[in-house]
């Protein structure tokens, strides 16, 4: 299966040409990513969306987002990401649930958990090839002061296989168990405070 990722601005004559690296492409199937989240869940800490669940879903060829904006809005120092989108973008839940599902070729992040998001449990899932983060998780603050409640807080992320892509920093109150890693960037682990814990 071939994805192409095509630009907003195309020729004046809207035609897109794709010539072919060798004979065995000419029957695959041709798709063209246009969508960088494919569900967006929006609530707040005062008015939450409660108690979602994705069981058993394949979530695959979202737009590739690597030429987006990025925001250093990560905590300061030299690490910034796109935190606009993803294929599963949550904002303001309490009580999400992504059990068995299968996030393969995404063109950016898989799923962002931003802002306030309480309860979430990411497991038994596969993130194969995603173009950023399979997972991340960020707060945000007024200036410095990171006390508000719009942070993610009680996530747990076990049993899930992540490769071939990069992996999300991990923040204060989380719970990673049971959990493989492979081809990941030699950034794949990101603790920004000593009292999340891991188990092996």
């Amino acid at each position: 299966m071939l994805a192409l990722q095509l630009n907003q601005t195309r020729s004046a004559t809207g035609e897109l040409y794709y010539y072919l690296n060798k004979t065995t492409e000419a029957q695959a199937e041709f798709l063209s990513p246009a969508l960088k989240t494919l569900v967006h869940i929006q609530g707040s800490s005062d008015d939450p969306v409660r108690d979602v669940s994705f069981v058993n879903l394949t979530w695959s060829y979202t737009a590739a987002t690597y030429l987006e904006p990025y925001s250093a809005e990560l905590g300061g120092g030299d690490y910034s990401s796109h935190i606009r989108s993803a294929a599963l973008f949550a904002v303001g839940v309490d009580g999400l649930s992504v059990d068995n599902c299968v996030f393969s070729d995404v063109g950016g992040n898989a799923v962002l958990l931003y802002s306030y998001i309480r309860n979430a449990l990411i497991a038994n899932s596969e993130f194969v090839r995603t173009g950023a983060h399979a997972i991340i998780s960020v707060g945000t603050s007024k200036m410095v002061d990171g006390t508000g409640p719009d942070h993610p807080h009680g996530t747990v992320i076990e049993g899930n296989l992540a490769r071939e892509h990069h992996w999300p920093p991990i923040c204060y109150g989380y719970l990673l168990k049971k959990r493989l890693i492979h081809g990941a960037a030699h950034t794949a682990w990101q603790f920004w405070r000593a009292l999340s814990p891991v188990s092996f």
